[in-house]
């Protein structure tokens, strides 16, 4: 048996007491008033129990609380009226209100089935309402409606609201309609925090999974939010808001890509396990400026940090088109795809770079060969015997080349071997072998970057090298001397 069945025997238990002793009783109107409470223990004393009258009609003058009772304190004007774990409830309006024992709940605003599902005692039209007598029984800036009920002032954003309440969008099933009205904190959480369910956030609207909030320019949303018109629905009702939203995948190559001067090109994408490109992402005000040491990408303005030394240490960094424009102090754009590059130091020498990086040959975006700071490309040090790129710390192979043709290593002296002729060279014929040796070798500004028990013991600056497209250009590498 349901509570409420419960509530309407006794009812009509009472009528027959009634119709012995006075003759008759009038029908009761059971049906729900604002304020009331139905359907839970808290419910109030019966019509018994006020009148003293025992379930054998006998008067009881000395009758005591039931234990319905004891969660009810007649007599209350406000909330500060009731001890720490009640709320004072206007079962009708104009009544006075009653101090009830309410288990913890939603707050106004927050979805309910029952009065028992709210802090203030009442579940109206499927949303916690709080009962009132005058304004003075409802929160600041709320209004006391002709139904007895606290009302909400409408809002745009959360500065219309005062301090402690959030605008927020509220389904008014009994207009039809939604709306967005300042409520209290629900205990939820911002916007762009990611949620399941409405009531999870503090603008009581959770959209594609992340948090929103009612707003009228984008400064008022959190994160890299965009404030934009939305048609939404809750609880059955559609409306059209202005709203805070993750925004769409903005491209980027570079900085100047980004509307917004808290959002810069710092989102890396990726095609497999490789950089494709970059989206724009909220920036740090406030944080290191690029080209700074870094430990994680919060202690960056550009919300980016490039890891080095095996990301034991990094430095702040953007996605980037051009060197001069766009990165800082002491870097390059480093080109690491068709399109887009990465700001990184730039270095003289290996000991320029962080810990165990060495100092690499690369591309700027604009073309331009340049030496960056990277980690190594393979194993093998300084003067070590390669015969790829790839096999040597510093990425480069440097090949030594005489003008003494041969047709095996026997016909070369020394440590030389006899290989092809590689292309480029004016003195080489097609198909002509030449004695040659490989060593691994490194970038360099003077002999010092070279010494060492091996030997290419030489800063050479006039090593050639072929880069993309078949340019060739002059650089400085360590070499034979």
């Amino acid at each position: 048996m349901d509570i409420v069945a419960h509530r309407r025997i006794v009812w009509w238990l009472g009528c027959l007491v009634l119709v012995v002793l006075s003759a008759g009783c009038a029908k009761a109107d059971l049906s729900e008033q604002p304020g009331e409470i139905i359907g839970g223990d808290d419910a109030g004393p019966s019509e018994d129990d006020v009148n003293g009258i025992d379930d054998a009609g006998e008067t009881d003058v000395d009758a005591g609380p039931t234990e319905t009772d004891t969660d009810v304190d007649e007599g209350c004007n406000d909330h500060d009226d009731c001890d720490a774990a009640e709320v004072c409830v206007r079962p009708d309006p104009g009544s006075e209100g009653e101090c009830r024992v309410i288990d913890d709940g939603g707050v106004e605003g927050d979805s309910c089935e029952d009065s028992e599902d709210c802090a203030t005692g009442l579940c109206v039209d499927g949303q916690c309402r709080a009962s009132c007598e005058d304004v003075g029984d409802c929160l600041d800036g709320w209004s006391c409606s002709d139904q007895g009920l606290c009302e909400a002032p409408s809002c745009a954003h959360d500065g219309n609201c005062a301090a402690g309440q959030w605008c927020a969008v509220w389904a008014n099933e009994d207009a039809g309609a939604l709306e967005t009205l300042c409520l209290p904190d629900n205990g939820g959480v911002e916007g762009g925090e990611s949620c399941t369910d409405h009531d999870e956030c503090l603008g009581r609207y959770c959209l594609e999974g992340a948090c929103s909030a009612p707003c009228q320019n984008r400064d008022q949303c959190s994160g890299i939010d965009m404030c934009e018109s939305l048609t939404v629905e809750k609880e059955g009702l559609e409306g059209t808001f202005d709203l805070c939203q993750q925004p769409a995948f903005i491209e980027c190559e570079g900085p100047d890509d980004c509307a917004f001067s808290d959002l810069t090109c710092n989102m890396p994408t990726y095609d497999g396990d490789s950089i494709d490109g970059a989206s724009c992402g909220p920036i740090n005000p406030g944080q290191a400026d690029l080209g700074a040491v870094c430990g994680g990408d919060s202690e960056c303005h550009s919300n980016l940090c490039l890891p080095h030394d095996g990301g034991a240490i990094g430095e702040c960094s953007v996605f980037c088109q051009s060197t001069s424009a766009h990165c800082g102090t002491g870097q390059v754009c480093l080109g690491i795809t068709d399109d887009i590059g990465l700001c990184i130091s730039s270095c003289d020498r290996n000991a320029d770079c962080f810990g165990d990086d060495v100092c690499r040959f690369g591309l700027e975006t604009s073309g331009e060969l340049t030496q960056f700071c990277d980690a190594p490309v393979g194993d093998r040090e300084l003067g070590a015997e390669c015969d790829l790129d790839t096999q040597c710390r510093s990425g480069l192979c440097l090949g030594s080349f005489s003008e003494q043709s041969c047709s095996s290593d026997a016909n070369c002296p020394g440590e030389l071997r006899c290989g092809p002729c590689p292309s480029g060279l004016p003195w080489c014929s097609p198909g002509q072998n030449v004695c040659q040796l490989s060593n691994c070798s490194a970038v360099c500004a003077a002999h010092g970057d070279c010494s060492g028990d091996h030997g290419m013991t030489e800063c050479a600056d006039d090593i050639v090298m072929t880069i993309d497209g078949g340019q060739q250009t002059t650089v400085s590498a360590c070499a034979w001397p």
